[in-house]
């Protein structure tokens, strides 16, 4: 764990300082975190009721009474690492638009001291 966090902190620290147009597609989900995440597990789970019904299982299995591998019912729902990582930049892509107003709400409302939380 170390050397995961030690890398990372010198990648932060090195790359800090770095202007450009990744940069500010990064940063706005790094001014908006907790709108981002919990906007994101609710698009996920959306993601996962569609693609449920779609493959035969049923949205309804979705509704989890257990964690998802003890469910019998949904034994085989999964896709490769590859499906999962193109899911991941989907949701990431779609929800950049949608930070990026909260954003703007949240610099022009500086006055509004809960917005600081979100």
């Amino acid at each position: 764990m170390l050397v995961t966090l030690g890398g990372a902190f010198l990648f932060l620290a090195n790359t800090e300082n770095l202007k450009g147009r990744i940069v500010n597609f990064f940063s706005v989900f790094g001014r908006v975190p907790f709108f981002f995440y919990i906007i994101h597990l609710y698009l996920i789970h959306l993601f996962a009721l569609i693609v449920a019904e779609f493959t035969g299982f049923g949205w309804e299995k979705m509704i989890l009474p257990a964690f998802p591998s003890r469910v019998e019912e949904l034994k085989g729902f999964g896709f490769s690492l590859a499906v999962v990582y193109l899911m991941w930049i989907l949701v990431i892509l779609i929800l950049y638009p949608l930070c990026k107003k909260f954003d703007i709400y949240k610099q022009n409302h500086k006055e509004n001291w809960w917005l600081s939380y979100l």
